[in-house]
């Protein structure tokens, strides 16, 4: 069967190799889906993830250790997948990973959302368990920049972290708000303009 093949890098273990393969199995899985190779039988599907793994990475490969497959069992793909989970997990430190969690701040001029996903992806290195959902709403108030929300949530007795994404997100909605109500209203009106102007040519293009 023929593929239209999209292009895929090879893995990079670079200096966190745990983070970096768990990141690039999860786009290694889309790029086979993209490419419609999974759907192909097992044999072709290994061969192509060894095709596309990189060098060293398939070196790694051929030291891995599977079971003996018996009469009609087959390899599959996600053999040699799991197989790298586990040789690549060996690198993982959690230690590190939750030293940078906890030095984590909210960035100058970063929206509340961007460093919220930021947390959350440091988090899922870091090995919380059940008490991921804490550690995430601690995280947040502690690295907040706006000291006046960090006060008002301190103050809330039973504050879950739904209710702290909650209040922080309506806290930041509010000061765009009132940012934008100061504004003079010719300042306000120009923006507007620039806005309408730039949605008509765009328009424009389109059309052409």
């Amino acid at each position: 069967m023929a593929h239209n093949f999209l292009l895929m890098e090879t893995f990079v273990p670079g200096d966190n190799p745990a983070e970096a393969w768990t990141d690039w199995r999860q786009r290694y899985e889309l790029f086979e889906t993209a490419v419609k190779y999974n759907k192909e039988d097992d044999a072709s599907r290994i061969a192509l993830l060894l095709s596309v793994i990189g060098k060293s990475s398939y070196k790694d490969y051929l030291t891995f250790e599977f079971p003996t497959l018996t009469n009609g069992q087959t390899r599959t793909v996600k053999d040699v997948l799991d197989k790298s989970d586990e040789h690549y997990k060996l690198y993982r430190n959690v230690t590190l990973a939750t030293f940078v969690f906890n030095s984590m701040l909210q960035k100058p001029g970063q929206n509340f959302d961007s460093f919220v996903t930021e947390i959350k992806l440091q988090a899922n290195q870091c090995e919380f368990g059940a008490a991921y959902d804490r550690n995430i709403k601690d995280r947040i108030i502690q690295g907040l920049r706006d000291d006046v929300l960090r006060e008002r949530l301190l103050r809330e007795p039973e504050l879950s972290l739904k209710k702290t994404l909650e209040l922080c997100k309506s806290a930041e909605l509010s000061k765009l708000h009132s940012l934008a109500m100061s504004q003079p209203t010719s300042q306000i009106a120009r923006k507007f303009a620039a806005s309408l102007i730039l949605t008509c040519h765009v328009k424009l293009e389109s059309n052409l």
